[in-house]
């Protein structure tokens, strides 16, 4: 079999964050950009058994100071828990729903139970998210999805 190098340039708010064992190569530069080099096995990328899915909203005089801790410390901190593989970060755009919140964060887990264990919650728990963020996020759902296809 043989395999392709792909090279992924990704600013960090709205792209995916890859563990560095899942990777060639991940890290994060003076610009608070990430490059990886991924080598693709069997002809296609990893795909999770589960995703877990946060959405949450914030108050507009925290965006920044929440997508900066959310970049630099949440999710590297989340993403030192075994069976957490990737995390890709969203910012509605439109919708239908009524009530939908503004910040989505799609985690690529190995098992639904993940996001509820003691490692999880240490993780989350590192940093300033825990007092700086988490008391201000609000329209706050989490689930977790089983992939079918």
């Amino acid at each position: 079999m043989e395999g392709r190098l792909h090279l992924f340039n990704m600013n960090l708010v709205h792209q995916p964050i890859v563990r560095q064992e899942d990777t060639d190569l991940c890290f994060l530069s003076a610009s608070d950009s990430i490059r990886s080099e991924r080598l693709e096995i069997q002809g296609g990328p990893f795909v999770a058994e589960y995703v877990y899915l946060v959405q949450m909203d914030i108050p507009a005089e925290l965006a920044d100071d929440f997508n900066r801790i959310y970049d630099t410390q949440h999710v590297p901190n989340i993403l030192t828990v075994p069976g957490v593989h990737s995390c890709s970060r969203y910012q509605l755009e439109s919708g239908d729903g009524k009530g939908m919140a503004k910040y989505l964060a799609i985690y690529d887990i190995d098992s639904p139970d993940l996001p509820n264990t003691d490692v999880w919650q240490a993780a989350s728990d590192r940093g300033d998210w825990i007092t700086e963020i988490r008391p201000f996020a609000t329209n706050r759902s989490r689930v977790v999805y089983k992939r079918i296809t």
